[in-house]
C-alpha cells in the first residue's frame, strides 16, 4: 500500500510518517496524493515536509484526522492511485 489492486492485493496496511527515506511506498504515496488530490510532489520516495504537509491536506479532504500520519484511518478515508487506469478508488 499505498497502491490499490483490488481486494486480492497481499497487504493493504502500511504505516508511513516523516521521516521515511527510500521507501518505495512513500514514493506510491506521492503518485498517489499528485494524481488523486491534485498535488505537485517530486516522486523522491522521501517523507519530508512537502509529502507531509499533502497528506495533511489530503486527510482534511478526506474528512479523517489530518495528522500527516499515513496508517489504516488514512488508508481508508482516502482515495488511492489505482494499478491501472486513472480513476482513484477508495480502498476497503
Amino acid at each position: 500500500m499505498p497502491n490499490y489492486g483490488g481486494p486480492s492485493s497481499v497487504n493493504v496496511n502500511c504505516a508511513l510518517t516523516l521521516g521515511n527515506y527510500n521507501n518505495v511506498a512513500v514514493g506510491t504515496l506521492q503518485e498517489t496524493l499528485n494524481l488523486c488530490y491534485g498535488e505537485h510532489l517530486v516522486v523522491d520516495q522521501d517523507f519530508g515536509t512537502a509529502t507531509d504537509a499533502a497528506l495533511r491536506r489530503a486527510q482534511a479532504k478526506a474528512g479523517t484526522t489530518a495528522d500527516g500520519d499515513y496508517g489504516p484511518a488514512t488508508r481508508k478515508a482516502i482515495k488511492h492511485k489505482p494499478t491501472s487506469g486513472t480513476t482513484c478508488v477508495r480502498v476497503p
